[in-house]
């Protein structure tokens, strides 16, 4: 494997690492190692190394910012991929973008009355003067929402608190405040398993709740286009201390994010409860808000999220895992849906 360690170092500018750890590449904190972590920062590296790992028949693995992940305490077999792709640029200051359909929230958002408020005056309107922004996909979403901000744009800052990348959002079609990321995203740029470049219009990624096409189809995004707003900056930057500030205030920030999501509004009527939020559910419902496993424990600040209080184990996060669903299955007769990934050999 030694060759192939010398063979990666050759298309990227960043020292490629053998056998380390991922866990301090991770939000929860836990992981065991990659055999090759590779970190790059441009697309020619991008294309280069799935390029090569294609032809030498390699798996890889592709990782972000690290939230809404959980790699396996075996660690990844071939190749991670680390995207530190972090340009930005102001494209155009006008409107790019056709009139697609808005994704409509299948589960509703978490309780306001329990843990937000959102009676936020929003920074745009329809009317509000539109601009296009550039940003690679490792760019981190903090990053992202101040360098607009520098520049007089509005728009991501909805997204304020969520300790992703502008790639990982556009996977996971993240939400925040009344928004999704594809409420805002023109378009993407792709390097495919073979090293190929693609480029998808937004109606073309397949946008829908926690979801994009890059779930079935597996492309590592370099590039995404959006459509902001020359919006107000005053408004702009109090949804950032307000929303943002309430998120980081009641939500752990040794997790992976939010595990599940919220139940369907079916079974929350079957079930007659005041609020679809899986947090509602863990705590007063299954009543686990609180339950420990070696180091991972069920985040008292937010029963949706599980917590690494110090030595935490991926065997003890999905031991919490399992049964937050046994109790939901026997308790609820619900199957609930996972938000993160297990990465890595979980057998």
């Amino acid at each position: 494997m030694a060759s192939s360690k010398q063979d990666l170092q050759k298309l990227v500018v960043r020292p490629v690492l053998e056998q380390v750890s991922l866990s301090a590449y991770t939000t929860l904190g836990v992981g065991g190692p990659a055999d090759f972590l590779v970190e790059v920062s441009s697309k020619q590296e991008a294309v280069s190394i799935l390029e090569f790992a294609n032809q030498c028949q390699i798996p890889t693995t592709f990782l972000g910012g690290g939230s809404n992940v959980v790699i396996s305490d075996k660690g990844i077999r071939g190749v991670v991929i680390r995207n530190l792709i972090q340009d930005f640029e102001l494209i155009a200051d006008k409107a790019l973008k056709t009139t697609d359909k808005k994704v409509k929230p299948r589960l509703a958002q978490l309780n306001k009355k329990e843990f937000y408020s959102n009676e936020l005056a929003p920074s745009f309107d329809d009317s509000t003067e539109q601009v296009v922004v550039s940003a690679g996909s490792g760019l981190k979403l903090a990053v992202l929402i101040q360098k607009c901000l520098n520049q007089g744009i509005t728009g991501p800052e909805w997204f304020s608190g969520i300790p992703g990348s502008v790639g990982g959002g556009v996977y996971m079609n993240m939400h925040g405040g009344n928004y999704f990321f594809s409420d805002f995203v023109v378009k993407a740029e792709t390097v495919d398993s073979s090293g190929q470049i693609k480029n998808y219009e937004a109606a073309e990624l397949a946008f829908s709740y926690d979801n994009s096409r890059f779930h079935a189809q597996k492309e590592f995004i370099t590039t995404v286009w959006f459509q902001f707003y020359k919006g107000d900056l005053e408004k702009a930057r109090n949804i950032v201390s307000a929303w943002g500030g309430q998120k980081i205030a009641h939500q752990p920030q040794r997790s992976c994010g939010c595990v599940f999501q919220n139940i369907n509004q079916e079974d929350q009527e079957r079930l007659g409860l005041p609020t679809p939020s899986i947090g509602y559910i863990i705590d007063h419902v299954l009543e686990l808000k609180g339950k420990q496993v070696g180091g991972a424990r069920i985040s008292p600040q937010h029963g949706a999220f599980i917590e690494n209080t110090g030595k935490a184990t991926a065997a003890d996060v999905l031991t919490l895992i399992e049964e937050i669903e046994t109790k939901a299955r026997e308790k609820l007769d619900i199957s609930l849906i996972k938000e993160i990934e297990l990465l890595g050999d979980f057998n």
